[in-house]
């Protein structure tokens, strides 16, 4: 072959490679600005700042680690137990009033407090708002008649309650209501398909959760924390359309004694009182009066 066809043959060659190269750099670039763009406003929910008036309950402030105050609402015991309860994502310290209210008829105390997107930090699914729990553990047994102390949290507040219980044994009883099972899972599908957008777009977030959090998501894993929970019991309430999704099964096999699973029937996520009823309220109150009994 002559010279000339060799040197034409490889600028060719590198103009090609060069090409795709850009292209490829190109195509990661946009991945990664969309996936920020949503991962953005997913941990930005809005808070329902607009708060109820209520007497009957103390405000009060917990302070983080990073220096921001998290505000709470706070009822004293009337039966020596305190109960913590944790909404979700986005939620404000009214979220959770309803369990409050029926709790507190029969005696127990409250806490119960704002989501960090209500002060403008991001949201974690669970993750650092694990430290929001430990928080109001650490106030609940600083104050006097508070003899034993449980935590019912809802989706990604149960998520924080479980966390926050395998590491702290004060807490001696643990209601979980439509938690994820471990945040890689639910971040990413199945079956994985590098090729996929969707695949790629998934992966991005992780990454991008990673980066802004210190933390892998595969870490952020309930399931694998449940087993730390025994001796204390523990109550799983799923959505029957949920619970696949959430592996309510795979997280009940995982916990260990003494442990319940309740499925509601028809109910997707936060829909539980509305499907079930009064059992709703009954199921909490037997599962925090038997976990009471010596």
């Amino acid at each position: 072959m002559p010279p000339k066809y060799k040197w034409f043959l490889h600028k060719a060659f590198v103009f090609i490679a060069r090409f795709f190269l850009v292209l490829l750099l190109a195509w990661c670039v946009l991945i990664a600005i969309l996936s920020w763009n949503y991962l953005d406003k997913l941990t930005s929910p809005r808070c329902p700042t607009k708060l109820s008036n209520h007497p009957e309950y103390t405000s009060l402030n917990f302070n983080r680690s990073d220096g921001t105050k998290i505000s709470a609402w706070f009822l004293s015991p009337q039966n020596g137990a305190m109960i913590i309860l944790v909404g979700g994502h986005g939620s404000s310290r009214d979220t959770m009033l309803p369990e409050a209210e029926f709790l507190s008829r029969y005696g127990y105390g409250i806490i119960t407090f704002d989501s960090p997107a209500c002060y403008g930090k991001k949201a974690t699914f669970g993750y650092k708002e694990t430290e929001d729990v430990l928080l109001a553990v650490t106030y609940a047994r600083q104050q006097p008649g508070t003899q034993w102390i449980g935590v019912l949290g809802f989706s990604a507040g149960g998520t924080a309650a479980i966390r926050a219980v395998a590491r702290d044994s004060d807490i001696r009883a643990i209601i979980a209501i439509g938690n994820y099972a471990n945040l890689w899972s639910e971040m990413t599908s199945i079956p994985a398909n590098p090729f996929s957008l969707v695949w790629q777009f998934e992966h991005m977030i992780a990454l991008q959760y990673w980066l802004r959090t210190g933390a892998l998501p595969g870490t952020v894993n309930p399931i694998g924390e449940l087993p730390l929970i025994s001796p204390r019991p523990v109550l799983l309430i799923h959505g029957e359309i949920e619970a696949e999704r959430n592996r309510g099964k795979d997280q009940f096999r995982s916990a260990q004694a003494p442990k319940d699973y309740w499925v509601v029937p028809d109910a997707d996520h936060g829909e539980y009182r509305e499907k079930a009823g009064d059992e709703y309220e009954r199921r909490i109150l037997r599962f925090f009066a038997e976990a009471r009994q010596p």
